[in-house]
């Protein structure tokens, strides 16, 4: 049972990893929909270069053991700021 239980975490910290990595690379590439979602919610743009490389990194370190909590709450403080409607 242990065996499946590994695998569920493992699959769900991939999952979580590569969203995590391809936002964060959209918003480094200076995607035009991103873009605009920022400007729409009241953001300047040189705050989506800050975001960008914090979701990367986060994303990278849920990876690894010893990073995962800095980068869990780091990837909690961003999405935290995401307003919706």
């Amino acid at each position: 049972m242990k065996k499946w239980l590994r695998i569920a975490k493992w699959t769900l910290l991939s999952v979580t990893c590569f969203y995590f990595l391809f936002i964060g690379f959209f918003k480094l590439n200076g995607n035009p929909d991103i873009t605009l979602a920022f400007q729409q919610y009241g953001y300047p743009y040189w705050f989506q270069i800050i975001i960008g490389p914090g979701e990367v990194l986060g994303g990278l370190g849920l990876l690894f053991h010893k990073l995962f909590r800095y980068a869990a709450f780091t990837l909690a403080f961003i999405t935290s700021g995401t307003r919706y409607g």
